[in-house]
Order: structure tokens, then sequence, then C-alpha cells
């Protein structure tokens, strides 16, 4: 049933804003684009679910800061 938000996460990965200090979310300007190419089922569904994806991300990613 989360197929579309992993689909949708797994697209976005080359999107991710970066700074110094790592990085620190999506570029969400892509997002339309990729969204419009994907079709998931419910598109604020899809965007709550890559939300969830993205900060769990972060987490892992910044664990041993």
């Amino acid at each position: 049933e989360n197929w579309p938000v992993l689909k949708l996460f797994d697209a976005m990965r080359t999107q991710w804003r970066v700074s110094y200090g790592g990085a620190y979310g999506f570029d969400y300007a892509a997002l339309p684009a990729v969204m419009d190419l994907l079709q998931p089922p419910d598109r604020l569904w899809a965007f709550e679910g890559l939300r969830v994806m993205e900060a769990e991300a972060l987490e892992i990613m910044h664990k041993d800061k």
C-alpha cells in the first residue's frame, strides 16, 4: 500500500538540499514534476508519506552528529 510513496522517495533521491552540515531536506521545487511523472493515486497522501520518509532519513543521516 505504501509502494507509491516509496517510488516517490526513490525518485526524489537526487533532490536533497545540502549545506555544510549535510542534507537538511528535499528540494520541493522538483516535486510537482516528479509527481506528474509517477502519478500517485492521491497526491496529498503521497506528499505526507514522503515527508515522513524524509524526516526518518534525515534522522538516520544525522544520528552521529
